[in-house]
């Protein structure tokens, strides 16, 4: 996934410059990608997991609250997912976001207006994989799988 090899690529010194990020490369796609306060083209639909270490929820929560400050027309429905972390929130909201996309292909229309909406667990907590039972390695030799 994205962010295993980000982690690896960006803490192996022999792959990452010291301050690469204020790189004019890098600062020009920051201030490019950065989202928050922007307005939107359609409806989106934001999962954020409470628990998430790699995009904290306040981050989202920011992102989010400035862009329905900015543009209160937006079509945002964020939901969040206590006690889950960063890619188990698609398994946690797959049912979720697997009926939102066919609404999208079905042309139902949304209102206008930003949706948050905690979404707590049928189950206990404790029940859940709380991380993702697989990890990232080099590939080293042609096809190896990792």
């Amino acid at each position: 996934g994205c962010n295993s090899v980000t982690q690896n690529s960006f803490t192996d010194p022999a792959l990452a410059q010291p301050m690469w990020y204020n790189t004019p490369l890098a600062r020009a796609y920051i201030n490019l990608t950065k989202n928050e306060d922007q307005p939107i083209s359609g409806p989106m639909l934001v999962l954020q997991g409470e628990s998430d270490s790699a995009v904290p929820s306040p981050v989202t929560d920011i992102a989010v609250n400035l862009t329905c400050a900015a543009h209160p027309e937006s079509k945002i429905q964020y939901l969040t997912y206590p006690g889950v972390e960063h890619v188990p929130v698609m398994f946690a909201a797959q049912r979720t976001w697997l009926e939102w996309i066919a609404d999208r292909f079905a042309c139902e229309e949304v209102e206008d207006g930003c949706v948050q909406e905690r979404i707590p667990s049928a189950r206990e907590y404790g029940e859940y994989q709380v991380q993702v039972n697989w990890f990232i390695e080099y590939a080293t030799q042609a096809y190896q799988l990792a």
